[in-house]
Order: structure tokens, then C-alpha cells, then sequence
């Protein structure tokens, strides 16, 4: 049975017994579905994300940085429309992705 994206979010440890052309498939999806940061945030949770092969940590890790520059910028911007709404006495309100942002949520 082939692993896929979904199997490998709801059991992470089972990384163990993919083959490098799982993980090609899976960064792969991964990546399209704009999945790569917050896959890695669940490998490293689940604490297994040292046993995977090195080349496919990298496509993680590259992954979690940009998120993590993102979730940076979007603060920063929610930050300067905040107070600039403030200023008229109004309240902004904040949808999808960056809602968790300005929450301090995990996506």
C-alpha cells in the first residue's frame, strides 16, 4: 500500500518505512498544496523528524523558514492595519490564515 500525505500527517512515526521515491511523491504533494512547513512542524512534534533522510529534512527545513518569514511579515503588517483602523475607531476583521496569526495559533 502506498503512504500517502494524509496517512503520514496522522501517523508521523510511520516515516520509517518510507522509500526515497515516497518521499519524493509526498514532498512533492507536500509542496503543492502549500503542506511543507506545517508537515515538518508535525515531524518535529511527533519527535521523529531526525530519522528522516537528510536530503528530504532540507526540503523541510527550507520550508519552515519561509513559513516561519511569513507568519513574521503577516504580524507585522496585521500590526500597522490594526493601528492604522484603531486610529478611525475600527475594528479590523481578521480571516483564514492570518486570523491564527494575530491569535498566536499554530495553522
Amino acid at each position: 500500500m502506498t503512504m500517502t500525505l494524509l496517512d503520514l500527517y496522522l501517523a508521523p512515526d510511520s516515516c520509517t518505512r518510507l522509500k526515497p521515491s515516497d518521499w519524493s511523491r509526498i514532498v512533492a504533494v507536500a509542496r503543492e498544496q502549500k503542506m511543507l512547513g506545517r508537515l515538518c512542524f508535525r515531524l518535529k512534534e511527533a519527535n521523529v523528524f531526525a530519522q528522516i533522510p537528510l536530503q528530504v529534512q532540507h526540503h523541510f527545513t527550507s520550508a519552515e523558514t519561509l513559513s516561519n518569514q511569513q507568519a513574521i511579515n503577516a504580524r507585522r503588517e496585521l500590526k500597522e492595519i490594526s493601528q492604522a483602523f484603531n486610529k478611525k475607531g475600527l475594528t479590523p476583521v481578521v480571516l483564514k490564515g492570518a486570523a491564527y496569526i494575530h491569535r498566536g495559533l499554530s495553522c
